[in-house]
């Protein structure tokens, strides 16, 4: 496994709600383990959580878009 999968492997798992089998959260963590690639999680993991904000700030404009009154056509 290489630095790039192990850091999407924990990425995917730990923020996007992805399920990785234990084995290859295992795998990634021994491989980050071994190579500590630390700046690039840390960037993939902001990037991770921003595009998740990105998402719920979305689904909120959505939600408050829907519940806006109708105008009458004139």
């Amino acid at each position: 496994m290489t630095d790039d999968e192990a850091i999407n492997v924990l990425v995917q798992h730990f923020l996007l709600d992805n399920e990785h089998s234990l084995r290859e959260v295992t795998d990634a963590m021994f491989q980050f383990n071994e190579t500590k690639p630390y700046d690039a999680l840390g960037r993939s993991m902001f990037a991770a959580m921003t595009k998740t904000h990105i998402a719920q700030l979305q689904a909120a404009k959505a939600t408050l878009t829907a519940k806006q009154p109708k105008r009458k056509p004139q």
